[in-house]
């Protein structure tokens, strides 16, 4: 029998808000290892089902229960959503990810893994608080960036030109800070400082 993937009971899950319910999600920055990514993930899981990788550094294989996948990082930001989603086939049936739909926004992301029978306790008892809480992976599509990437199973859907795309989006941020940062330089330029008053 698997043990919960959650720390409270699915009854006490949906009745928390704000912190306390951030205080269950698995976070991911955008700016994460891979290796932190299958960590953060694997802490929830039952010691049985535990996550493994065969190289920290660049962790091309995720092992689960004694056999190892393919993770086909592309050496992009990409990287933290192809980890996720290669561990999200990985251990499906059993278990399920979701998105925590208010922190999707911004450069860190809140992660739900469910048992399949928390799931479909949630789905029969909570389907409202799966309505407005949770959205389902977008298998293929960063999170961050909403480039098409690849990951297990799914290995050429990935953009061809990936690194291309984020040296582009790169460049583009980059002149953007800079003519922000030019606007305020001739804004305050000639201005005294607020903290001089003479």
């Amino acid at each position: 029998m698997q043990e919960s993937a959650v720390e409270l009971a699915i009854c006490e899950l949906v009745e928390l808000d704000g912190d306390d319910l951030y205080d269950q999600m698995i976070w991911i920055d955008w700016r994460s290892f891979e290796s932190e990514v299958i960590d953060s993930f694997s802490e929830r899981l039952p010691a049985e089902d535990r996550l493994g990788y065969t190289n920290e550094e660049t962790p091309t294989a995720i092992t689960y229960r004694g056999k190892a996948y393919r993770n086909p990082l592309t050496s992009t930001p990409s990287d933290r959503y192809v980890t996720i989603f290669s561990i999200a086939e990985i251990l499906k049936p059993e278990y399920h990810i979701y998105t925590e739909k208010e922190s999707c926004d911004g450069d860190t992301h809140g992660f739900f893994l469910f048992t399949d029978a928390e799931f479909s306790e949630l789905c029969t008892e909570h389907a409202a608080w799966v309505k407005d809480r949770l959205r389902p992976l977008a298998l293929g599509i960063d999170g961050f960036s909403g480039f098409n990437i690849p990951y297990f199973g799914n290995e050429s859907h990935g953009d061809p030109d990936l690194a291309q795309k984020f040296e582009r989006l790169h460049t583009k941020m980059h002149a953007r800070h800079e003519r922000l940062l030019k606007k305020i330089t001739e804004q305050l330029e000639g201005k005294r400082p607020f903290w001089k008053f003479w």
